[in-house]
């Protein structure tokens, strides 16, 4: 037999075959060429389409215990929990049953010998820190000096600012005079400020172009001979050194006198310089040990000095004294008002006793009217009253190059006159200043707490339970030790509301209301009387070893499986999805109810901001809403207006901004957390009674929560009462969660106590819920007989009957976000098995990708209809947004005969290649 072509032709288009007609040749070949073609087509589809990559998971492993309750592995399925007994032991080797959010004790772990460690709590502990020891040196701070010198812009030269300058003070081509005084270390120790004499030409220093900068360099000593060999003449010469002062001219050592001389003529004025291009300074001249005699010279020392430092190169003019010289300490001082400031170093710097350093200071732009000036000795004054250890230097150049005491003041504006004998008229010789080092950091001992600190175990969720038998090991109870002014006291809740104490083995029996959640914390304390180091007492703090609760429960009738997450490889992987199909069958007896969700792996985060009544305004305006403004009302009447307007409240949580409840006299304004517009308002009878019970509305989400919520902390940078401006809450005690409704509600004690801030509550969101066994296991299609398997997650097909509340809202809601655009809409006005009409979006809908609805256009010719009907079907086919790279599966049941059950079975996942 011979294959047919592939060859598709339209059947009407063969003329011989029409209605009450014979089938013809032609028409019957046609059928068989149209049948090859579609058998050719299909076959592309297979080899065209992407492979599937296929992740089986065994439900016994791949099942989350820590993520569910009332359920429990049976065999190789996992069901209802029917256990009528269970035993959590709190030995701190899992640390995943304490709640740290709300724990303030100590967790230890100490050797015990043998290769073992033992875990506990206890007290924390706060260090007790003894100051440390503080040496002071340098120049008196009296007033006997009367003589300032200038640091800033040279005054000889015309001030000109050029933009490098600006951006970098530092850059020793601006012509700055710059001060430094050296000095030797008379301690070793941290070098954390030190004091300076200061004065100002002009009324202070915030006229000053440049603040005072002050840094501390390191010096160092060089030792030349006394006399040289002078090449040229062929006979050895005296190595002259500069000695600037008053005086003009060298020093010499007179041979005859045995003593220094000064000199005068061709040299004065001048000044030796080294190879670096350094003006030399001496000290003295001493007898070196082969008998010569030799000068000791000081450098200030900059980086520029050493040539193995890789930014110094020989000859290169570089003009930031930055990039090649970093000091060992630097601060900046610009207040005023004090002569003599404590300035204070960010980074202390360590100094080494009988080793010398120099305080260089500078104030680069300011001009000479408007400078700083540092108070200091003249060279006139005599030595030995003054600083023996160090020198006063200049340098002209913004500290590259330096000359020890510098030169006499002249004042240029005066026909070269000196200056005034207060402004520096003779050469300095010490600048006054004060150095203080810590010669030790102090020390610091542990001292535990006198405050009670808890340890709160995580919610325990279980079958209903019956009874609870408490044991523990500690040293702290009443009845370990009664007489060691330490205590440990146990406590349980089954709301986080109302906490009871409990003692050492007492049973705790629940006959009606069984609770399927308990509540467990610990509260240490120690005596006031109590104290450290007390041969009695001595540093015994109470401590808890473990903790062993047993339940006595009966079958659950609630439960809720978490799967772990199923994280793939998804290098490579293409399109809108990455997730092809879930395959999650489970079977359930005939009273049981069962749903699936899917979670998505990706964390997201919702932030709320809670504001003063007194923020409403300004908050108003940031927003740009358009409400009437309440400045000018007092809170109260502020608080009246919002409950007679709760729009803008509403407005405003829209925002995902919430206005804090107001108290008043005997009224308690709920304002934003009022559950509903008719209870704004709780009243008490008098002012000493408490409020009634009330309850709060709760927060709103832009996704459906997961079961649990990851955190909870609300932010406050500025408020002192928390720690590190951050308030972490914990649910069942601070609030609860209603999973069903989506809604997060604070218990009333926490909105007393809270504070002003950003809220941030991160969560796993639900992808989508309320899947139904024959959505994520075995399916077989009605109509055609055709098996499939699992959820398609690239291709989701919703029918919708078209309800009431449809035509009033013209919205028609997704189970899960799409992605843009929707694949089709089919409208079905008379029944599913009735000619389709196919409907477009931006003609007749639009997709409003926020809210995952469908929105339905008025006709063109009514205002107020839709094409939409009461009872119509519409079919809606699109894919799914599920961009996470991870996803986990939860199943949540409900029975009420204990005889019935749900049995969930293994799982796979296929993901898109």
């Amino acid at each position: 037999m011979v294959k047919c072509k592939p060859v598709y032709k339209n059947l009407n288009l063969i003329k011989s075959f029409s209605e009450q007609q014979y089938a013809t040749v032609q028409w019957a070949e046609q059928c068989c060429q149209n049948d090859e073609w579609l058998r050719q087509q299909v076959e592309k589809l297979k080899y065209l389409t992407p492979p599937a990559i296929r992740k089986n998971y065994n439900i016994r492993t791949f099942f989350d215990e820590k993520s569910s309750y009332g359920c429990k592995v049976n065999g190789g399925e996992v069901g209802f929990n029917n256990s009528v007994s269970e035993s959590i032991l709190v030995d701190f080797t899992d640390m995943s049953l304490i709640d740290y959010s709300k724990s303030t004790v100590d967790f230890v772990t100490e050797d015990i010998g043998d290769g073992e460690s033992v875990t506990y709590c206890r007290l924390q502990q706060h260090p007790v820190k003894t100051p440390p020891n503080v040496e002071t040196f340098g120049t008196s701070t009296g007033g006997s000096n009367n003589s300032f010198w200038y640091v800033g812009y040279n005054k000889s030269k015309n001030y000109n600012l050029k933009a490098d300058w600006l951006k970098d003070w530092k850059r020793y081509d601006i012509p700055s005079v710059c001060r430094a005084q050296t000095f030797k270390a008379k301690y070793s120790g941290a070098l954390t400020s030190i004091d300076l004499k200061l004065d100002y030409n002009g009324s202070s220093s915030k006229s000053c172009a440049s603040p005072v900068y002050v840094q501390i360099w390191k010096t160092y000593k060089k030792f030349v001979p006394k006399t040289k060999w002078n090449k040229t003449k062929k006979k050895m010469e005296y190595n002259y050194v500069p000695y600037a002062s008053k005086y003009k001219g060298y020093q010499r050592y007179n041979k005859y006198q045995k003593k220094l001389k000064y000199t005068s003529g061709k040299h004065k004025g001048e000044y030796k310089k080294d190879k670096n291009g350094h003006i030399l300074t001496e000290t003295a001249y001493r007898k070196a040990s082969n008998g010569t005699y030799v000068i000791e010279r000081e450098y200030i020392q900059w980086l520029g000095h050493n040539k193995k430092n890789p930014k110094y190169q020989k000859g290169v003019n570089n003009p930031y004294l930055s990039d090649v010289y970093h000091p060992l300490a630097e601060a900046v001082y610009d207040k005023a008002g004090n002569p003599w400031p404590n300035i204070q170093f960010e980074k202390p710097v360590n100094i080494k006793k009988e080793e010398t350093y120099a305080i260089v200071v500078f104030s680069p732009l300011s001009d000479w009217k408007h400078c700083p000036r540092w108070g200091g000795w003249g060279r006139n004054c005599k030595r030995d009253n003054i600083y023996p250890d160090g020198n006063a230097f200049m340098s002209e150049d913004n500290g590259r190059t330096w000359k020890r005491y510098g030169k006499n003041g002249v004042d240029t504006g005066e026909n070269g006159k000196l200056l005034e004998y207060k402004k520096g008229k003779y050469t300095p010789q010490d600048f006054a200043f004060q150095c203080h080092v810590e010669t030790n950091s102090g020390s610091s001992s542990a001292v535990y707490n006198d405050d009670v600190e808890y340890l709160y175990l995580n919610p325990i969720f279980s079958n209903p339970i019956r009874q609870v038998i408490l044991s523990y090991n500690d040293n702290g109870s009443e009845t370990v030790n009664s007489e060691n002014h330490i205590h440990v006291e146990y406590e349980y809740s089954t709301d986080g509301d109302y906490w009871t104490k409990v003692t050492n083995t007492s049973v705790i029996t629940f006959d009606e209301n069984k609770p399927t959640m308990l509540l467990f914390r610990a509260k240490l304390w120690r005596d006031t009387n109590v104290v450290e180091g007390n041969d009695t007492y001595g540093n015994l703090t109470p401590h808890i070893e473990n903790i062993n609760i047993n339940l006595v429960t009966v079958p659950a009738k609630e439960m809720y499986a978490r799967t772990s997450f199923h994280d793939p490889n998804t290098e490579g992987i293409l399109g809108a999805s990455v997730w092809g199909r879930i395959f999650a069958p489970f079977s359930k007896d005939a009273t049981v109810n069962c749903e699936v969700e899917i979670i998505q792996g990706s964390t997201v985060t919702d932030h709320f901001d809670f504001i003063r009544l007194n923020d409403v305004d300004e908050k108003l305006s940031l927003l740009g809403l358009d409400y009437p403004v309440v400045a000018n009302y007092i809170d109260e009447e502020r608080a009246i207006y919002l409950t007679d307007h709760p729009e803008i409240l509403t407005e405003l949580k829209s925002r995902y901004v919430y206005v804090k409840p107001y108290e008043f006299e005997n009224k308690l304004y709920l304002l934003s957390f009022s559950p509903s517009p008719e209870d704004m308002i709780v009243y008490k009878t008098s002012d000493d009674d408490a409020f009634s019970d009330y309850d709060l509305g709760g927060l709103s989400f832009s996704n459906e929560v997961a079961f649990p919520i990851q955190k909870v902390r609300l932010q406050a940078p500025e408020h002192e009462g928390l720690d590190n401006g951050v308030d972490v809450f914990s649910e069942w005690i601070d609030y609860t969660f209603d999973y069903e409704n989506n809604k997060l509600i604070f218990k009333p004690e926490t909105i007393d106590d809270i504070v002003d801030g950003d809220l941030y509550i991160t969560y796993n969101p639900v992808f989508i819920s309320g899947l139904s066994p024959e959505e994520v296991g075995i399916h077989i299609d009605s109509s055609t007989g055709l098996y499939s398997e699992g959820l398609i997650l690239d291709y989701f097909k919703e029918t919708i009957l078209v309800e009431e509340v449809h035509l009033e809202t013209r919205r028609v809601s997704l189970k899960a976000k799409p992605v843009d655009p929707i694949r089709q809409v089919y409208l079905y006005k008379n029944g599913i098995d009735d000619e389709p009409l196919e409907l477009f979006e931006n003609k007749d809908f639009i997709l409003d990708i926020e809210s995952n609805e469908l929105v339905f256009t008025v006709n063109v010719n009514d205002s107020e209809t839709i094409i939409l009907s009461q009872g119509d079907i519409l079919e809606i086919v699109y894919t799914p947004n599920l961009e996470d790279n991870k996803i986990a599966l939860g199943y949540y049941a409900t029975r009420e005969d204990i005889d019935m059950q749900v049995h969930i079975k293994d799982v796979y996942f296929e993901v898109k290649v």
